[in-house]
């Protein structure tokens, strides 16, 4: 699939951010490449702050740290 502003994705935290060890839903809000966007992020939980993310890269299956990738199909 491709990139397009307004699809949601996840976002995989790095250890430095709050968000805990799951995904969070993020909102492209700007598409760079098919491989790099920006993202609004839309996490859950008390004490923990919404955010934003640029140039960030999907890794593909790789669901590495600082990386976005689509949700899974269930």
């Amino acid at each position: 699939m491709k990139p397009s502003i307004g699809r949601l994705v996840h976002y995989f935290p790095t250890i430095n951010e709050n968000y805990g060890n799951s995904p969070v839903t993020a909102l492209i809000t700007h598409v760079w490449s098919d491989t790099c966007v920006n993202l609004k992020l839309f996490a859950d939980g008390p004490g923990v702050m919404d955010g934003f993310k640029t140039s960030v890269n999907n890794l593909h299956s790789d669901n590495s740290a600082g990386s976005w990738n689509w949700p899974e199909r269930v």
